[in-house]
């Protein structure tokens, strides 16, 4: 009797393998990866990431909200899938949920240059000058371009 083994990839080869053809735009076939994955754990903060960017990439930031936001209740540090949910959010035109975010990111890395820059942007489109002014400073003293030119000016 022949049977078939059932062939097991290992979850980071199989994340590998949904960030690459995610970056070949093929979202299809990445989402069936993270599916297969998600089915198997349904909790991988990675996969569930990856689906949230998957969405966001393909201009539906909708269907982004629920994997990132249950990637944040699994792993609370995970700073990008904080980053990705603003993005989600800002996408949708809610602001003040956006802020929210990336307050949360740069909490827990104060060093994020796209971060402190994104909040000034989000601070300014809603009148807040101050905030963002301080958001945008912030981001040209995470950003190490910024430190040698001053350097070199002086």
């Amino acid at each position: 009797m022949n049977q078939e083994k059932d062939i097991q990839i290992p979850i980071k080869e199989a994340i590998d393998n949904a960030i690459t053809l995610l970056e070949a735009d093929n979202y299809q076939l990445a989402e069936e990866q993270l599916s297969a994955i998600l089915s198997k754990y349904p909790n991988e903060p990675n996969s569930l990431r990856l689906s949230g960017v998957s969405s966001i990439d393909q201009g539906k930031p909708e269907n982004a909200l629920i994997p990132l936001q249950r990637a944040i209740m699994v792993a609370p540090d995970f700073t990008q899938a904080h980053e990705d949910l603003a993005t989600a959010w800002l996408l949708l035109n809610d602001l003040k949920k956006s802020e929210i975010c990336l307050k949360t990111v740069l909490k827990l890395e104060p060093h994020r240059f796209h971060a402190w820059k994104s909040l000034g942007d989000i601070l300014s489109s809603q009148g807040k000058e101050k905030g963002a002014r301080k958001a945008y400073e912030q981001a040209l003293s995470t950003d190490s371009m910024y430190e040698q030119l001053k350097k070199a000016l002086n």
